[in-house]
């Protein structure tokens, strides 16, 4: 019988990787510095509104495809 472990417990995550189960330890939580957070803000507004921008793309898009059909 085969036992494979996903997730985590205490300060040890299980996951696999392939077809091998692997063990790691949890990273130490480290205090981010106020560059790295404006540097994660910018990120995140970018990623927002490029998914804006997908978005109505893609709606643009399929209203073109009906209006020539």
């Amino acid at each position: 019988m085969e036992l494979s472990i996903n997730g985590q417990l205490g300060d040890l995550v299980f996951y696999k990787r392939g077809n091998t189960d692997v063990v790691r330890q949890k990273a130490a939580h480290k205090q981010q510095t106020e560059a790295s957070k404006k540097s994660s803000r910018d990120f995140g507004s970018t990623s927002r509104n490029a998914a804006y921008i997908r978005k109505h793309l893609h709606l643009w898009s399929n209203f073109m495809l009906m209006a020539i059909s």
